[in-house]
């Protein structure tokens, strides 16, 4: 199976770790690996970036709570009127 196949099915840290070793190997690797690393390198930030809009996502589904609001009870009366 592909590298690039395997993606998907990365973990977030093997994922972000497979981004190190491509920039890693983009700079030092040789003519073979830099030609991997720059084909691997836009497939996985594609993969992160999909991850984290959908962690960005607010969850849908479910009821919501209708909001509280708290109204003041008559209390009794004080003052010159109250005896």
């Amino acid at each position: 199976m592909a590298v690039a196949d395997m993606i998907p099915g990365l973990d977030d840290k093997a994922l972000a770790n497979l981004r190190e070793n491509a920039a890693r190997l983009s700079l030092t690797g040789s003519e073979a690996q830099k030609k991997q690393a720059a084909t691997l390198t836009p497939l996985i930030d594609a993969e992160l970036a999909s991850r984290l809009a959908a962690k960005a996502k607010p969850a849908r589904g479910g009821k919501r709570k209708a909001a509280v609001t708290a109204t003041a009870a008559p209390g009794p009366l004080s003052g010159p009127l109250s005896s």
